[in-house]
């Protein structure tokens, strides 16, 4: 399950997975956060992956690329940094990351978030931030 929240005063996507994740799961949720009003394909991502059971191969991650890759409304030029210390997750989003170098979007991944928010350039976003974020996210 994805929960996500937009914050535009930082030009920020809160992406938070938990549970499992199917690559139909990616697609529903691509389609749900562009349709929202706040949405703006230029935000960058902060996508923490810590919680969730990735039910993913190589060829759904090819899918998902070119998926994104033949809809404008989502191709951006931005950052996207993927949060993850576990290393089936590590290389997936690494898989990621080289399979979208010919999208206009720079992904990297990090195993902490001090080091994804100073990336991001998010000087300002605290780890408290982030925790009340996600504790409103898990509702």
């Amino acid at each position: 399950m994805v929960h996500y929240k937009i914050i535009p005063g930082k030009r920020l996507i809160i992406e938070y997975f938990i549970g499992s994740l199917t690559l139909e799961e990616m697609f529903q949720f691509v389609e749900t956060v562009k349709n929202e009003k706040d949405y703006d394909k230029t935000f960058n991502s902060l996508i923490d992956l810590n919680e969730v059971k990735l039910n993913i191969s190589i060829k759904d991650i090819q899918k998902y690329v070119e998926y994104l890759n033949g809809d404008a409304s989502v191709l951006g030029s931005r950052k996207l940094a993927i949060i993850t210390k576990t290393p089936d997750h590590v290389v997936t989003g690494t898989l990621y990351q080289l399979l979208s170098e010919n999208l206009p979007m720079n992904i990297r991944v990090f195993s902490t978030f001090e080091a994804a928010v100073r990336w991001l350039g998010l000087h300002s976003f605290t780890i408290d931030d982030y925790t009340n974020i996600v504790k409103e996210l898990k509702g």
